[in-house]
């Protein structure tokens, strides 16, 4: 017979060890070929790369690899026949339990702008075995928020667009951060660097963002750009709007006024 096999618990993800003895009355030859058997698929599925005997003579373990993320109990049976066709059994209950896993998050290469330019989309993913992916939590801190605030890094699914602040320049870590709603809770983090280039001809912008509300004035109205440190006489203006999102851009009316009060309507 097969004994010392004992009722076992291991956390998820967790090779279960199980050692016992074979009764050297019970067989002849101590030269044994194994097989065992699993109550529960689910939990542990039976076949050459979850199942491993280790040992010799008439000691030896049953290692039993659970199915990936999977918890539960099931009942394993383990079966020893020698050159004699001498057999002899024994069973054990299994319980696997359940642990929180830790949500992943892609990588995201480090990433050069020129000043008062945004970023293109940046794609990224995330994920949780256990937590879809709607109630997740993604939260985005920068290093240098004079530069990058957490607010100009926009969010939509999986992909980012980085907005740097006027025509600032220099460099900020981005760091996002996903966590999930276990008990206890678990995150996981990736972190990129943001360079931002100075601009080749003079470059200037409001620093701080316009607010466009649903209806009325925008907020910082009017916006002033102080125009500085531009020798001669200037020849050429372009304007862009950077990061622009509103519900009805069609209904939004911006007007640049000039120093001697010239406009032009931009849109």
């Amino acid at each position: 017979k097969i004994e010392g096999l004992v009722n076992t618990t291991v956390d998820e993800d967790t090779v279960a060890r199980g050692p016992f003895t074979i009764a050297e009355e019970s067989c002849v030859t101590t030269e044994f070929t194994f097989t065992a058997a699993s109550t529960n698929a689910a939990v542990v599925t039976i076949n050459t790369n979850t199942v491993e005997f280790t040992g010799s003579g008439t000691n030896w373990t049953v290692n039993l690899t659970p199915v990936a993320n999977a918890s539960g109990v099931t009942e394993i049976t383990i079966t020893a026949k020698n050159s004699d066709d001498q057999t002899v059994s024994g069973k054990f209950q299994l319980t696997v339990t359940a642990v929180n896993d830790q949500p992943t998050i892609t990588e995201v290469a480090d990433i050069t702008l020129n000043a008062g330019t945004a970023s293109g989309a940046i794609a990224f993913d995330y994920s949780d075995v256990e937590t879809p992916r709607n109630q997740l939590i993604l939260t985005k801190v920068s290093s240098n928020p004079t530069l990058i605030p957490e607010n100009n890094i926009v969010i939509v699914g999986t992909q980012m667009r980085i907005v740097p602040v006027g025509s600032l320049s220099g460099t900020a870590e981005i760091t996002l951060t996903v966590t999930d709603l276990g008990t206890p809770a678990a995150s996981n983090s990736t972190t990129f660097l943001v360079t931002v280039l100075p601009s080749v001809t003079p470059l200037l912008a409001n620093s701080t963002p316009i607010v466009i509300n649903p209806s009325g004035a925008a907020g910082l109205y009017p916006s002033t750009i102080l125009v500085d440190g531009v020798e001669g006489s200037v020849s050429k203006v372009t304007v862009t709007l950077a990061d622009l999102s509103h519900s009805y851009p069609t209904d939004l009316d911006i007007l640049l006024v000039g120093p001697q009060g010239q406009t032009v309507m931009l849109m």
